[in-house]
């Protein structure tokens, strides 16, 4: 009997152990792990989603860009706040804690309009490995497109360019509803549909831009908005419709979903900004970080540029040799110990070197952060330095 009340106990704790991990395993960090983002080439974008710290402690995030874009692109990850170029342990997020990860797009002018390209990025708490997303963003750069049109009234217009609707975009319910192909083609969507068999008439809509799927079915509330591998379903205030032959679909939603802004200017006027330029934040740090070798770092001290050399390794090492001029912030203190930006230290180059460049890699994530505008990572560390030492006995 008491090996069997050890056995029934034992099989027990193991049900309930499996059960805390399967739990855990389907626990989501993200909502949504695939962004499909079109740009104003020249221009910058961004995109957010919810996010909450799931476990019932403090907990950090790395936040780790696993795939860049190409050179014509930059990518800022923020998280609560903090923003990470290519990776770094944002936190502590308290628990349970709910905040935003935001994807900050920037596109140069030189960037091709013909395809699309994509990153992937790693965000996972380091006390519970098994709470991880990977997130994949995909990015369409396009030349910007301004659409005017009327309620009841067939003229409108492309950047400035008049042209005349054959069906004027219409209300009903409180919703602006317009011909499904012509609105697809003005945002450079390629357009579908599908024929009902038994009416003979159009059973859905769909528009495509690069990865995002929207699929709209007529008479129906219900859309699905699918984005590479991920679905979404969608309710609609009012179904799409066919009238006098003419499929009109809700304006505000295909246009938004696609990646526009779109303003209503009373008494009947709209406007349409596409792709939806996101000006950057008074607070939010788009400063990107480089690497420099150190026989430049060396011409510029030759130069007599003035810098910032700060040495993250510990005193022991700082202590029998450094750059000279350097001064030492152990990695583990940077966050205390850094010199706080100002004014006049604000433009001041920032060279940041550890014994291999990984830590002042990681550390010039945080330094951006803090303020400093030109911040760079000495690549392959110390031991690349071939100018003159400085000791302190």
């Amino acid at each position: 009997m008491k090996r069997f009340l050890v056995c029934a106990i034992s099989l027990l704790l193991l049900f309930s152990l499996c059960s805390f991990h399967s739990t855990q395993a389907e626990e989501k960090l993200l909502s949504q792990t695939s962004f499909m983002i079109p740009v104003v080439k020249g221009s910058t974008t961004y995109a957010e989603i919810p996010f909450t710290n799931l476990l019932d402690q403090e907990s950090k995030y790395t936040v780790s860009v696993t795939r860049k874009f190409p050179v014509e692109y930059g990518m800022k990850i923020e998280l609560d706040g903090f923003s990470v170029q290519e990776k770094y342990d944002v936190g502590p997020l308290q628990p349970n804690q709910s905040t935003v990860l935001g994807i900050r797009i920037l596109c140069s002018d030189g960037a091709d309009t013909e395809g699309i390209v994509s990153a992937k990025i790693l965000v996972g708490s380091l006390e519970n490995s098994r709470l991880s997303s990977i997130i994949n963003v995909y990015v369409k750069p396009m030349d910007k497109k301004i659409l005017q049109m009327h309620i009841d009234n067939a003229n409108a217009s492309v950047n400035g360019e008049e042209i005349l609707l054959e069906t004027p975009p219409l209300v009903q319910s409180g919703r602006t509803l317009v011909p499904f192909r012509w609105i697809g083609e003005q945002l450079d969507a390629d357009v579908s549909f599908t024929m009902s068999e038994e009416t003979k008439k159009v059973d859905t809509v769909s528009y495509v831009i690069g990865k995002s799927t929207i699929t709209l079915t007529i008479g129906s509330t219900k859309a699905l908005v699918k984005i590479d591998r991920e679905v979404f379903e969608q309710t609609l205030d009012v179904p799409p419709f066919i009238q006098n032959g003419r499929t009109l679909v809700p304006l505000r939603f295909v246009s938004e979903t696609l990646g526009a802004l779109v303003n209503w200017t009373p008494p009947n006027t709209i406007d349409i900004e596409y792709p939806k330029e996101i000006p950057i934040r008074q607070y939010e740090c788009v400063t990107f970080w480089s690497e420099i070798k150190a026989e430049n770092i060396l011409k510029e001290m030759e130069k007599g540029t003035e810098l910032i050399i700060v040495d993250l390794r510990d005193e022991t090492a700082y202590n029998n040799g450094h750059i000279p001029g350097a001064i030492n912030v152990d990695f583990l203190s940077i966050t205390s110990n850094f010199p706080v930006v100002t004014e006049q230290t604000e433009p001041i180059p920032v060279i940041l070197y550890c014994n291999t460049g990984a830590k002042s890699r990681l550390a010039a994530e945080w330094v951006v952060n803090a303020g400093y505008q030109d911040v760079r990572s000495m690549l392959e560390g110390f031991p690349s330095w071939t100018g003159d030492i400085e000791k302190n006995d």
